[in-house]
């Protein structure tokens, strides 16, 4: 099983990965995700490289304005974080499901999940959870993860969605 912490997910965004070009103060950028095994790589681009042949296979990308000035903070464009939960619901990689497990529990604190239910299959437990703007119900397996984990997969959430303010 991969460990998230093994994710290379960058939380310093320096250069386009697609051009080498540093990015400056009030660049327009464009970050995405793409799939290597059962982990994620995060790829900043300038807004020349963020073309269909460099982001084609990304996984999840968002636009984002960069500020060099100001200190990280989190990206909060739910549309973005429920795309990225969404596809990963299929996954089957354990280290995915964890961190859509901490997905959910986010757009739960965010009210755009609602829990419904707790259903039984076998061993596994799963959380019955309902959009009720996009009218559509999740199953979204329980995992049993320990404290320090837990931080682990919040550290990595906020890394992944972390953008210099603007």
């Amino acid at each position: 099983m991969a460990i998230i912490e093994d994710w290379q997910i960058n939380d310093k965004i320096e250069s386009c990965h697609g051009c080498a070009t540093r990015f400056e103060d009030g660049s327009d950028i464009v970050s995405a995700l793409f799939e290597q095994g059962e982990a994620f790589i995060r790829r900043d681009y300038c807004s020349a490289c963020a073309n269909p042949e460099q982001l084609g296979e990304a996984f999840s990308q968002w636009r984002a304005k960069l500020s060099v000035s100001k200190p990280v903070k989190t990206f909060v464009d739910n549309e973005v974080i429920f795309d990225f939960f969404e596809r990963l619901q299929e996954s089957p990689e354990p280290s995915k499901k964890d961190f859509h497990y901490v997905l959910a529990l986010m757009l739960m604190r965010k009210r755009l999940l609602k829990f419904v239910s707790i259903e039984k299959d076998g061993d596994n437990a799963y959380m019955v959870l309902r959009s009720p703007r996009r009218d559509k119900t999740y199953r979204v397996l329980e995992r049993r993860l320990s404290t320090p984990e837990m931080d682990a997969l919040n550290d990595e959430v906020a890394k992944v969605f972390a953008i210099p303010a603007s």
